[in-house]
This record gives structure tokens, sequence and C-alpha cells, in this order.
């Protein structure tokens, strides 16, 4: 197997594991959310909401750091 075969085999199994890892802290996340919801509201829903409103956040920070770093490349060169 050459070098090159090998670290692009390397690299997939790393972005399997990235992407399971943060799949699995994402569930985590969202199922410790959802029992903070008072038991008033049905399981379901709860945890619809605070998905929504999850994805909301993460998308706002996410924004925020590309126009952030963008902004800083921008200045500098």
């Amino acid at each position: 197997m050459s070098l090159q075969a090998c670290c692009l085999r390397f690299s997939i199994q790393f972005v399997e594991r990235l992407i399971q890892t943060v799949w699995k802290i994402g569930k985590d996340g969202i199922e410790a959310g959802t029992n903070l919801v008072p038991e008033s509201v049905p399981r379901p829903i709860a945890r619809i909401s605070v998905t929504v409103v999850a994805s909301a956040v993460a998308l706002f920070v996410f924004k925020s750091f590309l126009s952030t770093a963008f902004f800083v490349l921008i200045h500098m060169g």
C-alpha cells in the first residue's frame, strides 16, 4: 500500500470518528436540554424545540466565527 493511499485511509477514518463523536455529543446535549424542559411539555415536542434552538445558536456562533475570520484575513493581507 502506498503512502498516499495510507494517508487517505487514515484521513477518512479520522473524519468518520470525528462525525460520530460530534453526533454523540449532539444527541447527549439535546437529551440534557430536553430534561430541562418542564414535564408538562410532551417529550417529542421538547426534543424538537431544543434541537431547533441549539441549531440556531450553533449557526449563529459558526456565522460569527466565519465573519471574524474573514475580517481578520482581509485586513491582514
